[in-house]
């Protein structure tokens, strides 16, 4: 995270989480210890560079808690205590986590989703709750106050966070995928839901891009009906109609786009914008694939191609400086 000389990554691993100069990824700068758990790291999450004034914090979910640090002091203790859910139960195991516009840490078990003000251990909200079948498997916030969540079945619920009970406001829902929810982010400089998973078992994923905030006819192309239901659904390319107390937050979708065996997708942070990567596996196991992709609605550009493995790399380019991809942060 961050940018220049400076920029900083993370990985976890069994004896904890390093921390690194991106320009030096093989000698850490800290190693942070979470636990003596034998629990893998399910999250690990850079606050957002644009919200955070003199200190850069990182935040890393294991098992039914989570710490915070302030790495950009180099400290290896955490601000505080280990933050968790009074109400979660031994069982409820943090899956994903994201910060807001006002760096709020935000966070999503397989039932539910809480938001923290640091000053405090506990949630200072809950939202999301489902009793379906589906758990949900990502939470991402936009620079609009909102935090979306996808779940396995491949829907997404918007809900706005200034709202201070405990319900929050919907802001809507759409089916993204007919098949299966793989994962779901923001691409904040075009102001859509980046989303990735499968409308078919046998499919390879596909990125998609929805936007929001449409009315009359355009938005007409494509709504569901408010239920979650798979079965009232048989069209992935209609989505939903905002409830009566939130008009005119409808949400279509402005683009896709597919490449083989992606396993995920990760948004370019600024100062490159309306961009994003996605990985892939390739042919034999240990190769990959990474595609830098350019949403110029309602087209996606692929823009460059790096493919690699454990013994080698190599770099495909098609007429762009491969300094655009600025992949350090």
């Amino acid at each position: 995270r961050g940018g220049g000389a400076g920029s900083l990554g993370a990985v976890a691993g069994s004896d904890g989480v390093a921390v690194f100069k991106v320009s030096q990824p093989a000698v850490p700068l800290m190693i942070l210890s979470h636990s003596s758990s034998s629990t893998t790291t399910a999250a690990l999450t850079f606050q957002n560079m644009a919200t955070s004034k003199s200190s850069l914090l990182l935040a890393s979910a294991r098992g039914s808690g989570i710490l915070v640090w302030d790495v950009s002091g180099h400290s290896l203790s955490p601000l505080q205590g280990r933050l968790d859910d009074d109400d979660s139960g031994d069982e409820a195991n943090y899956t994903s986590m994201a910060w807001t516009q006002s760096s709020w840490l935000a966070a999503t078990t397989a039932t539910n989703a809480c938001l923290w003000d640091l000053r405090q251990a506990r949630p200072t909200l809950k939202f999301g709750k489902t009793a379906a079948p589906s758990p949900i498997v990502q939470i991402a916030c936009s620079n609009r106050d909102e935090c979306g969540l996808i779940d396995t079945s491949g829907n997404v619920r918007v809900f706005d966070i200034r709202m201070t009970d405990s319900r929050l406001g919907s802001r809507g829902q759409f089916r993204a995928y007919k098949h299966a929810g793989v994962g779901l982010s923001y691409l904040q400089s075009s102001l859509c839901w980046l989303t990735w998973g499968m409308d078919d078992p046998d499919s390879d994923a596909f990125v998609k891009l929805w936007a929001g905030g449409v009315s009359g006819e355009e938005g007409n192309e494509g709504r569901l009906d408010n239920s979650l239901d798979a079965s009232t659904t048989d069209n992935n390319a209609k989505f939903s109609k905002s409830p009566a107390s939130s008009p005119g937050t409808d949400f279509r979708l402005a683009g896709q786009c597919s490449s083989r065996n992606l396993a995920c997708a990760r948004v370019c942070p600024a100062p490159i914008e309306d961009s994003f990567v996605t990985i892939g596996l390739m042919n034999p196991p240990n190769d990959w694939r990474a595609d830098l992709w350019k949403f110029r609605g309602p087209n996606v550009e692929r823009l460059v191609t790096l493919r690699g493995s454990h013994d080698r790399e190599r770099l495909a380019v098609g007429g762009y400086d491969p300094r655009l991809l600025s992949l350090r942060a």
